[in-house]
């Protein structure tokens, strides 16, 4: 799969799983790059280790939550949750 850009340069991919559930929730693609580039904090995710957890707000005042593969390169989006 080709992976995408956000715009400081942060090559990531979003997985079918993610791709479905910005399209359920209704969440921008931009958003989640908004995230990725101004995450504000990083967890390790509390179900699989080996993931972690990006949360950051958007522009527009959402709060969002990644779980993304840790270490992973480029960055792979698992999920996306707004947790706002």
């Amino acid at each position: 799969m080709k992976a995408d850009q956000t715009e400081s340069g942060r090559s990531y991919w979003l997985t079918k799983h993610a791709r479905d559930q910005l399209s359920r929730r209704q969440i921008k693609k931009r958003e989640v790059e908004e995230v990725i580039d101004n995450h504000h904090l990083i967890l390790p995710d509390k179900e699989k280790k080996e993931n972690q957890r990006f949360i950051g707000i958007t522009a527009n005042g959402k709060e969002l939550k990644l779980v993304v593969e840790k270490d992973s390169n480029p960055l792979k989006v698992i999920t996306v949750i707004e947790t706002s």
